[in-house]
């Protein structure tokens, strides 16, 4: 599975990770909202995990 991250940084050193199951830069604009999430990391802590 292809993923695709982004990290954000919050402020006093909080880093915001999302990882996604595809790019959605090379998704068509309709699909978007079909493209699954699957980890956020805040902090360095897994605030949802995947689910199967």
């Amino acid at each position: 599975m292809a993923t695709y991250t982004r990290k954000e940084f919050l402020g006093l050193g909080v880093v915001l990770a999302v990882i996604l199951e595809r790019d959605p830069h090379d998704a068509d604009p309709d699909d978007i909202r079909n493209i699954g999430v699957v980890r956020t990391v805040v902090g360095g802590r897994t605030m949802h995990p995947a689910t199967a």
